[in-house]
């Protein structure tokens, strides 16, 4: 299934929030923003994502218009009591939404997503399991089929904060391989929250970084797979407003002595009294 969902939702999307409940150890539950505002837009100089919320201020509606390669997806996920159920996608704007991922829950938290082919609705292309330290996603495992895991992920958390996301490979031996490795950093600033909800639209589960609960500032990431390694260094910097809501965010991307910029221009709104 050809990619849904840019880069700027990968990086940049904070707009739900998770927490560990007091009542009941060890569960997710995602809640509405603890704060009076919600993020409605993210624009760069041709590029727009909007966002649009539900009744209980739970994102609802991503429509990603990338204008500089052409690219548009929209999506909408659906909730039952707080819980995302499932998740629909088109990739032109007069196409019906489809619905591309499954969310299955058990203790209140998300422990299994069927992924469907976008042009073959209802055939899974593959499944992940996703496996908790307490409130911490630590593991996600990628089948094919009915049983052959093929990809795991791992995530080392300090803190709050993932750090580290490795990458291996399951050869047909049933042995692992690691085949990247991604390191991230952050700044002392809270993040808009816990945006468990973005995690699970992330196209393959790979973006843990969005699970943290600081701002992040840096990304490293190591592909291991080839004759030496291949590493892009991504870098972040924020202005904000007085009410220390970001208002821009700078990212330089560097690879093989190249580098490359994006502005992006983040608009909000108040929460209704």
């Amino acid at each position: 299934m050809k990619k849904l969902f840019s880069g700027i939702i990968a990086l940049t999307l904070f707009a739900m929030s998770c927490k560990k409940d007091s009542s009941t150890d060890n569960v997710i539950v995602i809640d509405p923003p603890a704060v009076p505002w919600l993020l409605t837009k993210i624009s760069s100089a041709n590029d727009l994502t909007t966002f649009t919320y539900n009744a209980d201020m739970l994102v609802e509606n991503i429509v990603d218009d990338i204008r500089s390669v052409n690219y548009y997806s929209a999506i909408k996920m659906e909730y039952v009591t707080g819980i995302p159920v499932k998740l629909l996608a088109k990739q032109k704007p007069a196409d019906e939404l489809k619905q591309v991922k499954s969310f299955f829950t058990k203790d209140g938290k998300v422990t299994r997503v069927s992924n469907y082919e976008l042009r073959n609705p209802g055939v899974v292309s593959s499944w992940d399991t996703i496996i908790y330290d307490k409130q911490h996603v630590v593991q996600v495992n990628r089948y094919k089929g009915e049983k052959d895991l093929y990809m795991v992920r791992k995530y080392t958390w300090t803190g709050e904060n993932v750090t580290l996301a490795e990458q291996f490979e399951v050869l047909p031996d049933k042995t692992q391989q690691l085949a990247s490795s991604t390191a991230f950093t952050y700044n002392d600033k809270r993040s808009y929250g816990y945006p468990y909800g973005s995690f699970l639209i992330s196209e393959e589960l790979s973006s843990p970084e969005t699970l943290s609960a600081n701002e992040l500032i840096s990304v490293k990431y190591e592909y291991l797979g080839g004759a030496k390694p291949d590493v892009t260094l991504t870098t972040h910097s924020r202005s904000y407003n007085n009410s220390q809501l970001p208002v821009t965010d700078t990212i330089v991307e560097t690879s093989g002595g190249n580098s490359s910029q994006r502005i992006f221009v983040f608009e909000f709104s108040n929460l209704p009294k």
